[in-house]
């Protein structure tokens, strides 16, 4: 079975398709849980410390989705019974919890493949969901893309390798948006397959009009760029729906505006559809 089978099947027992779960009371709180298997994800050049950062970065990108304010994070550590240098992670797991001031609770220790379950919790008085976008709203992506994909494939220049070892969660972002955007969804596995899931979900056709591609990657990948941008999971950016009257509000999420929501189905580029592609894991 591919990952979309497998949600496919989780999703049958009534788990709703979305970056975190939630339950309401007076706030809502969310609930998100991201892994990090060295063996796939982590680049050779990566320094354990870096290592331990990241995991925590891409829990905090989900909940920035759901626009929340993160407040602790966990995790499950998992360690060959050789390896000797677990407190680099944990320091890097440190660090990235008093940068962005949420409490480190510590989690669980095991023996096996070397690995890191995260687990963070946000809150939040208005959260996103993906099945929200409405006919006629403008369809935004914050930040550029395109880096991540290009550093894997063509080059490890520095303005590459920024995005793929200390990424930024969109969490101030997320915040801002959650009183006015309508859906959202971070970019783990690619714009392609982040635009399509918004437009099953909300069940909307959405025009694409251009990408917000980083200047290096348009220098390099050329008449590829727009596929490399397409395609570029691990951006941690994020992809929204705006009410027009809302349209002030893009500027002050450093968003370009790159489509709009309409009637129908899929995503279409120049009358072209857009396949979900991006990263798939058992793919």
């Amino acid at each position: 079975m591919k990952e979309t089978d497998i949600i496919n099947y989780i999703k049958e027992f009534g788990i709703e398709d979305e970056d975190a779960a939630y339950i309401k009371n007076k706030e809502y709180l969310c609930f998100t849980t991201d892994a990090l298997v060295f063996s796939t994800d982590v680049p050779k050049e990566m320094d354990l410390k870096t290592v331990g950062r990241k995991s925590v970065l891409m829990n905090l990108s989900d909940l920035a989705a759901m626009g929340c304010k993160p407040l602790l994070f966990l995790c499950s550590l998992n360690l060959p019974r050789d390896f000797s240098d677990i407190k680099k992670v944990i320091d890097g797991i440190h660090s990235a919890c008093k940068e962005y001031n949420i409490k480190y609770a510590g989690g669980d220790v095991n023996e096996g493949e070397l690995s890191i379950a995260g687990f963070a919790v946000g809150k939040s008085k208005r959260i996103l969901r993906r099945n929200a976008a409405k006919e006629d709203d403008l369809v935004c992506i914050t930040g550029d893309l395109g880096r991540v994909y290009c550093y894997f494939k063509e080059a490890k220049r520095d303005i590459f390798k920024e995005k793929v070892f200390n990424p930024v969660p969109r969490i101030k972002e997320g915040q801002i948006l959650s009183s006015y955007a309508n859906a959202c969804i971070d970019i783990s596995d690619g714009s392609s397959k982040e635009l399509n899931l918004i437009s099953e979900l909300s069940n909307v056709k959405i025009e694409l009009e251009t990408l917000p591609i980083h200047p290096s990657v348009l220098e390099i990948s050329k008449e590829k760029a727009f596929d490399y941008a397409l395609n570029s999971g691990e951006e941690f950016e994020l992809i929204f729906t705006i009410p027009k009257k809302h349209k002030n509000v893009i500027e002050k999420v450093n968003a370009t505006i790159v489509g709009r929501v309409t009637s129908g189905e899929g995503v279409f580029y120049k009358g072209k559809r857009i396949e979900k592609k991006g990263w798939e894991h058992f793919g």
